[in-house]
């Protein structure tokens, strides 16, 4: 294994400039906003109800408290947001031949196949 394979999870905007310079592939999520909306909800729904959480502690009670639908504006906003922003950036570093967009599952279902096939 060589040390210098790493993955970073998640659209950290302040170091993206040292991040994608040195990406050897970048795989961006696309989630529609409703969808993005839809897990919070239903997460939410779950954690308060289920208390099923894996990381959560047990005496943790989910509110719907303005706090919360706040934060369904921030998501909603933040989809929309990353659609328009991150091209920009990838454009920015000349990284477009390194972009993988996953809008949905088969796309997912694709390229896990693509990297069992590579591992063999």
């Amino acid at each position: 294994d060589n040390i210098n394979d790493w993955i970073i999870e998640g659209n950290y905007q302040g170091t993206m400039n040292l991040r994608i310079p040195l990406a050897d592939l970048i795989i961006w999520l696309e989630v529609p906003p409703y969808k993005a909306l839809y897990r919070v909800i239903y997460r939410s729904i779950r954690n308060r109800f289920l208390h099923d959480r894996v990381g959560v502690p047990a005496n943790f009670k989910e509110k719907f408290d303005k706090e919360w639908f706040d934060f369904l504006l921030f998501v909603w906003k933040s989809q929309q947001k990353n659609r328009e922003r991150f091209p920009k950036i990838i454009d920015k570093y000349q990284k477009t031949d390194k972009l993988v967009i996953l809008r949905n599952k088969k796309d997912k279902k694709k390229l896990l196949g693509i990297f069992k096939k590579n591992t063999k």
